[in-house]
């Protein structure tokens, strides 16, 4: 199994063609490669320039640092939030990789 979310920032859009086309070089680079029982791939894309070239995929760590979200109730329902950019992170997870340009991949396991 594999999950894989894209970051991006506040008022840009997902290249979803382009997320594609990364992902595909995600799957090829773990073709062959086996999990045990209860894990999966965990994948984050980064926010790059359209121009900038293909990332690397970088295999970490799980960046384990919390998160502060703050709730809202709106007419639409309950909507959460927080500055990303503020949550500490530790420079070998996955949220420093993907936040330096890279597309980070995990190994999870389900509790």
């Amino acid at each position: 199994a594999l999950a894989a979310s894209q970051y991006h920032r506040r008022g840009t859009t997902i290249d979803w063609a382009r997320a594609t086309v990364w992902l595909e070089v995600v799957l090829e680079s773990l073709r062959g490669r086996s999990l045990s029982d209860g894990e999966f791939w965990n994948v984050n894309l980064p926010d790059l320039d359209p121009l900038a070239p293909p990332p690397a995929v970088v295999e970490c760590v799980v960046d384990p640092s919390p998160f502060a979200l703050e709730y809202a109730l709106t007419k639409s329902g309950w909507h959460y939030g927080g500055n990303y950019h503020e949550r500490p992170r530790n420079t070998d997870g996955d949220v420093a990789t993907c936040f330096e340009g890279h597309i980070a991949v995990s190994r999870l396991r389900v509790l």
